[in-house]
């Protein structure tokens, strides 16, 4: 009886534990997205006004927390002698397989990649703000179904505990 109890209780738990793992991808997601946003402004201070190159810029953004892996994989393809696009493509590879970033998110960035090195510096430029604006006004509308999401997460996963626990007994 003791055990069938215990048991009950490590799986509502373990559905908790499930709850938060998905609330702390999700939190996660919008660090990355923010931090994102910064290595943008960074970029297009390196572009603007210290006249970096692309390869330049990279090595300055690899610095940062969440993306080192990023741009170590686009600098490793660059000094391969790869295109840059076809680097950046290597760099989002890594993210889709490592990070908490959405499909979404990566495809923007993705995007990015496209357009940058191909143009005059204020086109770059444009092109940076322009994505920049895209992230912002998602990373807004996430802040602010932040506490729902994260109220859901938790909650789902209890549920599905107990639920789980119930059909045990």
């Amino acid at each position: 009886m003791y055990c069938k109890a215990v048991g009950i209780i490590l799986i509502v738990l373990s559905g908790g534990y499930c709850g938060l793992t998905l609330q702390k991808r999700y939190l996660c997601r919008l660090r990355m997205l923010e931090e994102f946003i910064m290595l943008l402004e960074q970029l297009k201070g390196g572009l603007r006004y210290q006249n970096y190159t692309i390869e330049e810029n990279l090595l300055e953004l690899r610095k940062s927390k969440h993306f080192y892996e990023f741009f170590s994989a686009v600098l490793d393809e660059l000094h391969r002698g790869k295109r840059f696009f076809d680097a950046w493509e290597k760099g989002c590879s890594y993210l889709r397989a490592q990070t908490a970033l959405k499909e979404e998110d990566i495809g923007q960035i993705e995007r990015l990649g496209r357009e940058l090195g191909i143009s005059d510096l204020e086109s770059q430029i444009g092109r940076i703000n322009f994505y920049e604006e895209q992230l912002k006004q998602k990373l807004g509308c996430l802040n602010q179904e932040k506490r729902e999401q994260c109220r859901l997460y938790l909650s789902l996963g209890l549920m599905g505990g107990m639920m789980a626990g119930i059909f045990l007994i």
